[in-house]
Formats: structure tokens, C-alpha cells, sequence
């Protein structure tokens, strides 16, 4: 059975790293097709894509308890 976005969460909030990387890879394609609609730039979009990672890494810390992730996420992504 797959893990939810949380779970992963809290496996990485543990030290598991991979469980970052997972949550990158379940989420890279819905980020960027989200950002390439909001640019209109492919180039673009993969630059704001692995800028919306790289904040959300960052955020983590602030990532409430009980939040959802996919939200979250592309919430970051709009607003970079």
C-alpha cells in the first residue's frame, strides 16, 4: 500500500530522506504543468518547479501537524 503525502511526512520528519524525494516525484508533474499554465513558459516552468521544491524543503519546519501537503504545495507554487 502506498504512503499518503503525510505519512510521508512524518517518515521524513524522522530522518528518512527518501521520503522527501518520493513526495518530489509524486508531485513534479502536477507542480509543472500547474506553474506552465499560470506562465505559459516551458523553460520557465522548470525553473519555478524546482524553486517551489526548494521552499517547500526550506518550510518544512513550519508545515503544520495534520495539514494537507498537496495544498500546501501548490500554494507555494503559485506564489512563486
Amino acid at each position: 500500500m502506498d504512503q499518503t503525502d503525510e505519512e510521508l511526512l512524518a517518515e521524513y520528519r524522522r530522518g528518512s530522506p527518501t521520503a522527501f524525494e518520493e513526495l518530489v516525484r509524486r508531485h513534479t508533474q502536477g507542480v509543472y504543468n500547474f506553474v506552465l499554465r499560470l506562465s505559459g513558459d516551458t523553460e520557465g516552468a522548470n525553473d519555478l518547479t524546482q524553486e517551489t521544491f526548494i521552499k517547500a524543503w526550506r518550510g518544512l519546519a513550519g508545515f503544520k501537524e495534520g495539514a494537507r501537503f498537496a495544498p500546501w504545495l501548490f500554494t507555494i507554487a503559485r506564489n512563486v
